[in-house]
């Protein structure tokens, strides 16, 4: 299943890890979150007997749920695992020596050449910046993962096809200790691509699919993904610099916007979420915000 996990006015910070529950509870995370803080997360997981899932929260939250879709034989999902941990006090995995340097590449091996999804975290940045995730054969793509502030924790989901070696690298833009789960892996009929970037309203960064002032509150955009009559697509979308506290939904064009959220920000922030959603007819995909705020959209893959 594709959800998307909030945890909603926590009262200490802390994280949510979600499993099926006729399964043991994993050594992982798939949301990190501040105290009094409103933040979101995709997460891809198998339901456990019964159709249930488990979410447990190290600190007291309040915990909203969405279903936003379901895979029949794509996805393989499985127990997470950790793949990379460069914290030394919590014992390294595929790491060795001092945390990641600024403008550094970690290389992450995931045991599979099959696309897969993967819970990548940046803990404890020294600075503002953000994460690349891209196969360690491909050039390093103009797209981010994750968009951080200095001495932040914050999670994203990743699908991505790794090289022909079974790598993912990841490349840090301050200098930031990593965490990544495997969440689990795909079959050939997901289609990873090169990250692209299909929509950029700042005007200052060039503006892609989009013209005019950056959008307004209650504003919906209209995303050309070139995907028509795929079943599903992979997008990373950004919400920066927002004026107020609000949030995106994003929807197939076309049909009845839900009462679901599928990013959380407050004011001034800069924040990404992995969203899989069906697009509309051509392609398209509409995104609304409840406050003004440029948004960025990158596709990373689509499910035929």
């Amino acid at each position: 299943m594709a959800l998307n996990i909030t945890a909603v006015e926590a009262s200490n910070e802390g994280y949510l890890t979600v499993w099926p529950c006729s399964s043991d509870r994993p050594t992982a995370s798939n949301l990190n979150f501040r105290a009094g803080q409103t933040i979101a997360n995709t997460v891809l997981t198998a339901p456990g007997d019964g159709g249930q899932i488990c979410i447990y929260a190290s600190s007291a939250t309040h915990v909203l749920v969405d279903v936003e879709g379901w895979f029949t034989g794509e996805y393989r999902p499985q127990i997470p695992q950790r793949v990379l941990e460069t914290r030394a006090g919590a014992g390294l995995i595929n790491h060795t020596g001092a945390r990641p340097r600024a403008r550094s590449r970690v290389v992450v091996p995931v045991g599979t050449t099959r696309p897969v999804a993967l819970n990548v975290t940046a803990v404890d940045p020294a600075g503002e910046g953000f994460l690349t995730v891209y196969a360690c054969d491909d050039a390093m793509p103009t797209a981010s993962n994750v968009n951080y502030t200095a001495r932040q924790t914050i999670p994203n989901s990743v699908v991505i096809t790794p090289s022909a070696q079974g790598t993912v690298c990841i490349y840090t833009y301050a200098e930031a200790d990593l965490v990544v789960d495997l969440q689990g892996s795909f079959d050939f009929n997901f289609v990873g691509v090169t990250p692209r970037r299909v929509l950029e309203t700042r005007a200052g960064a060039g503006q892609i699919g989009f013209s005019g002032n950056r959008p307004s509150a209650g504003a919906v955009v209209q995303v050309a993904t070139g995907a028509g009559g795929a079943s599903a697509v992979a997008l990373n979308v950004t919400a920066v610099g927002p004026r107020e506290a609000g949030y995106l939904t994003v929807w197939p064009c076309g049909t009845p916007r839900p009462d679901s959220s599928n990013l959380n920000y407050v004011r001034g922030q800069t924040i990404a979420n992995l969203v899989v959603v069906h697009p509309g007819a051509d392609g398209l995909v509409c995104i609304s915000t409840f406050e003004a705020t440029d948004l960025v959209v990158d596709l990373f893959g689509t499910v035929k």
